[in-house]
């Protein structure tokens, strides 16, 4: 009347991860998100120093830059406000 005892025990490693709820299209949306800001951080944060960088001719650029910051030194909000529009 006495048999062996037979125990079934499971080993099998389960992830863990955040990921492991997610599907494969999740996770390569997940990726191309991730490098899109990425390379968008890069490009964008210098474009506006490339206009002037590339540029053939600043000097405009410059002028009216310092005619807004005159305009501001002698508190003429009207002509500040007008330069800075054309900037």
């Amino acid at each position: 009347m006495w048999t062996r005892i037979k125990l079934a025990v499971f080993s099998l490693q389960v992830t863990t991860s955040f990921l492991a709820a997610y599907t494969v299209l999740t996770f390569y949306l997940l990726i191309l998100f991730t490098i899109s800001g990425v390379l968008r951080m890069i490009f964008v944060t210098d474009y506006w120093l490339a206009k002037f960088i590339e540029s053939t001719h600043v000097m405009p650029l410059i002028k009216i830059c310092e005619a807004c910051y005159i305009y501001r030194h002698e508190e003429d909000l009207v002509k500040e406000e007008e330069t800075y529009r054309v900037l």
